[in-house]
């Protein structure tokens, strides 16, 4: 592990868009590398915490595709603002993300993913011991996340959030293309192709766009058996109507998202079998709740859950 100051500018290379609040007073950064679950991929995770606070509340991250940790600099201040107790926010690339190791969007086996995020959270566990963790996924992540609470139940997690959740594409590939993808998954797994998104899909905040386009850290790269492995992970997790194994599941939908299809998203949480679920929706938001015109309701809603105040939604 390493201490370093000013360790967002000069090691990370990340920038924070313009107006967005950096690390508020009392906080600082370490970053460190953990060995992934099932093999020798190194996995490069940020930490941001109160200096001289012994960690009793953390907030666990798992990023969306082709970004990174860094794009998360901007929690700790809205944690704080919301008054969410959280004294850490521990955030890390997943394979073939931002620093850590692994071919550019690429994984041999989806849930490898899931298998990487419980790793991080039985280290987290270690690293705050006694401390409340709280998990959120977004995007991705936040498919990734679901399919960790369908594997991996039994973790001493106080809350389980996830953004967006990547569960279908707001508009699939044409049919040909997806046969193609089919083929080469099977004869060449590892090429890798554009997925061509457009920035503007994430936030109406061209800060944020100019800012994710102009990341050196982001990448729009996918191989063939990234998405064969990821369609049938979601192919099965729309598929399950029980079986999450952590109670009250909060779900934030940017219904203005043109990523994910939020139909799905919706459908999904309605069929899920779970007490206490919780949905919040947000009307004119892209689909970067975190990062819109208007984010603060995105974080009072986080930090409500975290906190355990009695939050607004629907169940």
């Amino acid at each position: 592990m390493t201490t370093a100051a000013g360790f967002e500018r000069n090691y990370y290379g990340v920038k924070q868009p313009q107006g967005f609040p950096g690390m508020p007073e009392g906080w600082f950064t370490e970053w460190e590398t953990r060995v992934a679950s099932d093999d020798a991929t190194k996995l490069f995770a940020l930490v941001h915490r109160k200096r001289d606070v012994a960690v009793k509340r953390v907030l666990v991250l798992v990023h969306g595709f082709g970004e990174h940790a860094g794009r998360y600099l901007h929690f700790p201040h809205y944690l704080d603002a919301c008054g969410s107790g959280v004294d850490a926010v521990f955030a890390y690339d997943q394979r073939g993300h931002g620093r850590s190791e692994g071919l550019r969007g690429d994984v041999d086996r989806f849930d490898s993913l899931a298998d990487d995020l419980e790793g991080m959270l039985r280290h987290v566990e270690t690293k705050f011991p006694g401390a409340e963790i709280h998990l959120l996924g977004h995007s991705l992540g936040g498919h990734v996340a679901l399919r960790f609470g369908f594997l991996h139940p039994g973790l001493p997690l106080k809350s389980f959030q996830v953004s967006a959740p990547y569960l279908a594409l707001h508009k699939e590939p044409p049919l040909p293309l997806r046969g193609v993808a089919a083929v080469l998954s099977k004869t060449w797994k590892t090429l890798s192709l554009s997925t061509d998104v457009d920035a503007s899909v994430l936030s109406r905040d061209d800060r944020v766009v100019e800012n994710y386009s102009s990341d050196r850290l982001n990448h729009g790269r996918m191989t063939p058996r990234f998405y064969a492995s990821m369609t049938a992970a979601q192919k099965d997790t729309l598929a399950r109507r029980e079986g999450f194994g952590y109670p009250g599941l909060a779900v934030h939908v940017p219904l203005a998202d043109r990523l994910v299809n939020t139909p799905v998203t919706l459908a999904f949480f309605e069929r899920l079998d779970l007490p206490g679920k919780r949905l919040f929706e947000y009307p004119d938001f892209r689909h970067e709740p975190m990062n819109e015109i208007g984010k603060e309701a995105f974080f009072e809603n986080l930090s409500a859950v975290v906190s355990g105040a009695a939050p607004g939604g629907r169940s």
